[in-house]
């Protein structure tokens, strides 16, 4: 025995094994009634479970053949409208031919007349640039002609022009003739009249000599009055015979001055015929170059006129060419309405199968809910640790059961109500339009899941969402497109 400050150390150790063997011996006492309890409420909760499942069950199997039901009278339902829907359009398939035709028809008349608008167009034009081809040459033959005219007209002037100045040249011949000959009468009568008075002075001279000579005189005084009467004779002679020289001299220098005036006219003639020779000349090679210009202008009349006719001529082609271009692209718009009118032809419908009867729900088959095993007394002096693990179980059964097996459901998928969910998160949406979710269930933090969320489906597909017995809402993925998947 040791003491330690007056304490009993073994008595101590023995109070505590006392005492430990005191709470070994209740705790084995009441874990023995709470095993038993719970072995009863499991018991219990199986019964209780087991009414679930069969009303569950029938409530299922019932749904699954209304739903087959439903699907089979849509089916016939469908295919009824496919096959009215077939019909119509094959209907209105026929009428749009009809109507193809009417509009080809009457699209292709309106091109034909419009084409021949344009034929009888390009004929009026033709013929226009005929008609001002024809004016031109006419006009061109018009003015010829009246060239023609006045060249001769010109030439008839000329040989007018020519001839009066032929009879002006012969008649200023003859006036020079006639002026040589009144000057020469006129100096022969000059000299006539000379004559004559020398032929009376010396008849005078000779009375008055033979009058002093009988007036008997004698000597000087009288051979002086003679000689005196002989100076005067004399004088008078030589006076005569000057005024006879300077006649002489006057003819002379006129018919020089008749010479000059000839010469004169004559070259004024040669002028005239020269002037007039030019002015016919001038007057052809005006007309030359008349002739040439309105040649030139009717030469590029008649280029302009080809031309114009080639571009009517090309015109009238390429007016053909553009006609068959519109009938081709008429009928290829008519082929392009049928092709439409066809593409609006609804396929001949087949009727789907007929779905299989859903099957029925098997029977759920339960585990015997085992008795509490007797656990060995507690024993003085050992510290024993009773195993709850059997508790343990049975708890967990029989909160499977309470909660109608939430777990071993979630794996299946079908449990989808909101409340049972958490770290919910929009991820997209199937091809049917149904919202995606990833989420984990309450008592599953560590799993996550892919489905789709109860209350949606509420709205967009009702008839795959149940409730079940413990109040929450279920998911039939069948009739979905879309698999519950674990992440």
């Amino acid at each position: 025995m040791a003491w330690w400050n007056g304490v009993d150390e073994r008595q101590d150790s023995q109070n505590v094994i006392n005492q430990q063997f005191e709470y070994d011996n209740a705790m084995y006492s009441w874990q023995r009634a709470k095993d038993w309890s719970t072995y009863y409420n499991t018991l219990e909760a199986q019964y209780v479970q087991q009414l679930n499942q069969e009303s569950g069950d029938k409530y299922k199997n019932q749904l699954a053949f209304n739903n087959w039901q439903d699907k089979e009278n849509m089916r016939l339902y469908s295919y009824a409208k496919e096959a009215e829907a077939y019909n119509a359009s094959v209907k209105s398939y026929y009428e749009q031919l009809d109507f193809n035709n009417i509009a080809e028809e009457l699209t292709l008349n309106d091109t034909a007349r419009a084409y021949q608008d344009q034929l009888i167009a390009i004929g009026f034009q033709n013929q226009d640039l005929l008609n001002k081809y024809l004016e031109g040459g006419e006009t061109a033959a018009l003015e010829t002609r009246g060239l023609t005219d006045k060249v001769k007209q010109a030439k008839a002037v000329e040989q007018l022009q020519i001839k009066e100045t032929g009879i002006n040249r012969e008649f200023d011949l003859i006036n020079h003739e006639l002026d040589k000959v009144g000057l020469r009468d006129g100096l022969a009568a000059t000299m006539a009249d000379a004559a004559f008075k020398v032929q009376g002075m010396r008849t005078e001279n000779v009375q008055q000599v033979g009058q002093q000579k009988a007036l008997g005189q004698a000597g000087r005084s009288a051979e002086k009055a003679i000689q005196a009467i002989l100076a005067n004779h004399g004088n008078a002679q030589m006076a005569l015979m000057e005024s006879v020289s300077s006649a002489k001299s006057k003819y002379a220098l006129d018919l020089q001055k008749l010479s000059a005036a000839l010469e004169n006219k004559t070259k004024l003639t040669n002028l005239q015929y020269s002037n007039i020779a030019n002015q016919l000349s001038a007057t052809q090679q005006d007309a030359v170059r008349s002739q040439e210009g309105i040649g030139m202008k009717f030469g590029h009349l008649k280029t302009q006129t080809d031309l114009g006719r080639v571009q009517l001529q090309q015109s009238m082609i390429s007016a053909g060419e553009q006609n068959e271009a519109d009938k081709q692209r008429i009928g290829m718009d008519k082929y392009q309405a049928d092709i439409n009118a066809s593409a609006s032809l609804k396929s001949v419908p087949t009727a789907p199968p007929q779905q299989k009867l859903p099957l029925m729900i098997p029977d759920t088959v339960y585990n015997k809910v085992l008795k509490p095993i007797d656990k060995p007394l507690p024993v003085r002096g050992i510290n024993t640790v009773h195993d709850t693990s059997f508790g343990d179980t049975l708890v967990k059964l029989g909160m499977s059961y309470a909660t109608g097996g939430l777990s071993t459901l979630a794996e299946t998928g079908s449990w989808s109500d909101i409340e049972l969910k958490e770290n919910i998160k929009e991820v997209g949406t199937s091809p049917k339009g149904f919202t995606l979710y990833e989420f984990n269930y309450i008592h599953e933090p560590n799993q996550r899941y892919r489905g789709v969320m109860a209350q949606d489906l509420l709205k967009q597909l009702p008839q795959a969402v149940s409730e079940g017995d413990n109040g929450y809402l279920k998911v039939d993925y069948s009739m979905t497109d879309v698999v519950f998947t674990k992440i």
